[in-house]
This record gives C-alpha cells, sequence and structure tokens, in this order.
C-alpha cells in the first residue's frame, strides 16, 4: 500500500515524503498539479532518516523536494494538489490553497470504493469525453474520475487531443504514444485547459448532432434573461458564461457539463443561451436548415437608458449583497471607479448615470446591429433572412411565448430599478443617444413594419427593405 505525507506547501516549494509498505526501498513518484494542470512530477528518493530510523521503510530514500522553476504570483490564489502519480490519490495534507495570507490545507476526501474490474473506456471522440464528464462527483474533483479509465492501451497522443477537441493538433505528434499516468495526465490537462473551456459550446453542439439547437441572441435588456429562464426549464441548455473563468471555474464547469449531459438524455434539443453574438453562430457556422435560431429587440433609445438602469441596479443590489459581481466589476473598471460604494448616495447614483450613459462599453452604439452581427441596417436584414433567424420585439413578447412555446407568463425577470428615464434626460443626453443609436432606429423600425401585418408575432427571414421612391 502507498503511504506519504506533504510537509510543506508553499509558492517556492514543496516537500514531503511517499513509500509503498510492500517494496521499502522501492522508489515512489508523486505528480504536483497548481488548479488541476499538472506541473510536473517527481522521484521519491531523497534520504529521510526519520523513515530509516522508523524501520518500516528500508533505508528511508523516500523524500522528496520540489521547486517550482518560477515562484507562484503573490496576488492570485492557487490550488496545489500532490498525488501518489501511479493511483491518483492525495498525499497526506497533499491539498492546500495558496493566497496571500499563506497556505490553507483542504480536507481531502477519501475516494469512493468501486469494482476495480470495472474500468472506464477511453473517450474516442469529444461525445464520449462529455459522456464521461456524466459521471463527475463534485466531492471527489475531476482526477479520481480519470484513475477510473483504462488507459493500459497505449495511444497516441493525438487520438487523445481529438476525444477532447475533434480535431488533431496542429504540430503532429510524431507517432508519440502515451499510455497509464501520462496519458491519463495529458487527458486532465486537455479538460483543464483554456481552449477546452473557451471552445466548449461549439464542442458540446457538434458532439451532439442529433439533438436540435435553439439557439438564442440575447441583446441586453430584451426581455432575454425572462426567455431564457422559462426555456431552461423545458430543455437541456448551456449558457454563454459556462465560457469565463470568472463565472465558471474548472470544477463548477466539469459539474455544470456532467448535469448538462445527463439533463440531454430527457431532452430532444440544446437550448444556448447567454449574451452570444449571432456572428459567433454563424461564424463557428452553427445555425443548421433543422435548427431554430431566434432574438427578441426592443425600441433602441429604451434600450439604452434601461441597460444604464440596469447597471445602477447591480451595483444597489451587489451593495446590498456585500459582494461584488464579475460583470459589475467590469463595469466599474470601465467607469474608472475602484469599487463598490460603501453605501448609495443620490450624487453617486447621478454621477454613475451620467459616466455609464456616455460610456460606449456600455451603452454600445447601435447595440442591435450589433449582437446581429454588426453592419449597417440592410446588412443586418440580409443577415438575419440568409440563416433564417426569427425576430419579435418586446412588445409582442408575451403573446409570442405564448403562442410559439406555451409559455403563458408576465414574468419580468432581472427586471431593473428605474433610476433615469428619457423623460429626465436633457436635450444634449437625447441627442447623443439618436446620434449613436441612428441604424439601430432603421434596423428596429423595418422590424416593426413586418411585425406590423395582422396576427404576426414574430419574423422568420426578414424581408428586405423596400427601396425609397425618389424624390422622398
Amino acid at each position: 500500500m502507498l503511504w506519504g505525507h506533504v510537509d510543506l506547501i508553499s509558492r517556492e516549494v514543496i516537500t514531503g515524503w511517499a513509500a509503498e509498505d510492500a517494496d521499502p526501498n522501492g522508489v515512489v513518484t508523486v505528480s504536483i498539479f497548481v488548479d488541476g494542470m499538472k506541473a510536473g512530477q517527481i522521484r521519491c528518493d531523497l534520504l529521510r532518516p526519520d523513515l530509516r530510523n522508523a524501520g518500516t521503510y528500508g533505508e528511508g530514500k523516500h523524500g522528496f523536494r520540489f521547486e517550482f522553476p518560477t515562484p507562484m504570483p503573490v496576488e492570485v490564489d492557487r490550488r496545489v494538489t500532490v498525488r501518489f502519480a501511479q493511483t491518483g490519490r492525495i498525499l497526506g495534507n497533499g491539498d492546500a490553497r495558496v493566497s496571500r495570507d499563506g497556505t490553507t490545507l483542504l480536507p481531502v476526501t477519501p475516494p469512493p470504493a468501486f469494482d476495480e474490474d470495472l474500468h472506464l473506456p477511453v473517450p474516442l471522440d469529444p461525445h464520449d469525453a462529455l459522456q464521461l464528464l456524466s459521471l463527475f462527483e463534485s466531492t471527489q474533483g475531476l482526477y479520481p474520475l480519470l484513475t477510473r479509465v483504462d488507459f493500459s492501451r497505449r495511444r497516441r497522443a493525438s487520438h487523445i487531443h481529438y476525444s477532447v477537441f475533434g480535431e488533431y493538433p496542429l504540430v503532429p505528434d510524431n507517432g508519440a504514444s502515451l499510455g497509464g499516468v501520462n496519458a491519463r495526465d495529458y487527458l486532465n490537462d486537455l479538460l483543464h485547459s483554456r481552449r477546452f473551456q473557451d471552445g466548449i459550446i461549439p464542442t458540446v453542439l457538434r458532439a451532439f448532432p442529433e439533438k436540435r439547437r435553439l439557439l438564442f441572441v440575447h441583446i441586453p435588456k430584451c426581455a432575454g434573461s425572462d426567455l431564457s429562464m422559462h426555456l431552461a426549464r423545458r430543455y437541456a441548455s448551456i449558457g454563454q458564461r459556462i465560457i469565463d473563468p470568472a463565472w465558471t471555474p474548472k470544477e463548477l464547469l466539469f459539474r455544470t457539463l456532467g448535469n448538462f449531459v445527463r439533463e440531454l438524455t430527457f431532452s430532444q434539443s440544446i437550448f444556448v443561451r447567454g449574451h452570444i453574438n449571432l456572428a459567433y453562430f454563424i461564424d463557428n457556422r452553427l445555425i443548421r436548415p433543422m435548427d431554430r435560431a431566434f432574438t427578441i429587440v426592443r425600441e433602441p433609445i429604451e434600450m439604452a437608458i434601461s441597460q444604464v438602469n440596469y447597471l445602477m441596479s447591480k451595483i444597489t443590489w451587489n451593495v446590498d449583497a456585500g459582494a461584488l459581481q464579475p460583470d459589475t466589476a467590469e463595469w466599474l473598471n470601465f467607469l474608472g471607479m475602484p469599487g463598490l460604494p460603501n453605501q448609495i448616495t443620490d450624487d453617486y447614483c447621478h454621477e454613475v448615470c451620467r459616466k455609464a450613459l456616455r460610456s460606449r462599453d456600455i451603452v454600445v452604439p447601435n447595440a442591435l446591429c450589433h449582437w446581429l452581427g454588426g453592419g449597417t441596417a440592410e446588412e443586418v436584414v440580409a443577415r438575419l433572412r440568409e440563416h433564417d433567424v426569427e425576430v419579435t420585439d418586446t412588445a409582442h413578447y408575451n403573446a409570442w411565448l405564448r403562442a410559439e412555446w406555451g409559455i403563458d407568463a408576465h414574468t419580468r425577470q432581472n427586471e431593473s430599478i428605474k433610476f433615469i428615464t428619457a423623460d429626465g434626460l436633457d436635450r444634449d443626453d437625447m441627442e447623443y443617444l439618436r446620434d449613436i443609436s441612428a441604424e439601430d432606429t432603421r434596423l428596429f423600425g423595418m422590424i416593426q413594419d413586418q411585425l406590423a401585418a395582422p396576427d404576426t408575432l414574430s419574423v422568420r427571414g426578414m424581408e428586405p427593405p423596400r427601396p425609397t421612391p425618389p424624390g422622398n
């Protein structure tokens, strides 16, 4: 049986020992992981007089000292884990959070018991890899699950790469093959990689081609949060925040994907939600003829004012909760503000709303056109027509929700507090909003013209605008 203990975990060095009682003079190898990814592997062959004097571990040459090539940065918290390379089990005191305040040991949960003769098959493609994640257990983490995968037969590194990304690496592996611990660790690192998280939405959709795709272009402040709430209750869904480590750290990523794959067993469609630009779906070739792409639009000036109100509402909610969320932090950074205030005053509200209204990072010029792929109103209409995108507006939303989705509700999820209104803005601010919304106003007018037809709740495949008669 393997035994081991970690004596020290710091930003610079890790020390400890590991041995096997069945082979007192044998050399055990341990692996070092930082935030789930392998940082190194080291043989435990340094003399430890305490182990030699114990009389159980032969000559006592079972110590190790691992030095990081570059000390971990002080300003970033890291999770450091030391595992037996052979089994993946964590050494005693071998799991810790390293922060600017020092090292905090984390409790080590014993791995679940399972039939040692029952091994999971090696994933061959992203479908297999996602199915493997359906067995993910939050209390254990990813690595104990990977120890159950049968890597007894060697596989080419490029094949393991293909099982995660659905394509071979750009640099050929020249026939290099991996087996056992090395194959397991390589798969672990690929699943922990930023590339895997960045590309997870296309990966999921391509891994389950038999499922219909419900692709929602959620334009901010256009009833999208409300629609997402309703549809996520009916379909297996994946949201845009899953690609952002600030919202979805790795353990949450694996848990979310595991839950999604299990839920997908009972759903014929995949609902994709979140603030995803139509261009993203088009550029990644994710819209197929059998899929349904749709969006909701709103009068542009109303939308801009609602965005400012939402920002101020988020600040208020974050102050009340005593926690700064990632999107609020990003907006405050755009405004040049260091963080949350101690309290919300009238002067503070006025300053934030004034700055936010003129910040093009917050109130995006021609936001409708932007979220629908960019360009002029005519270019957007052509794009909506080419990709058969369904469009409704906030005025028709409730009736469309009832008619198209069978949902009879009058909710407004994520509704903002009204700090400012159009009537309360001065002339210069209104002129500014009209100026930055010129193309949006034209686009919204074209959509309104087509929604004005009797019994029309949405438009699918926008008709091109009528040419303006000469002289008008």
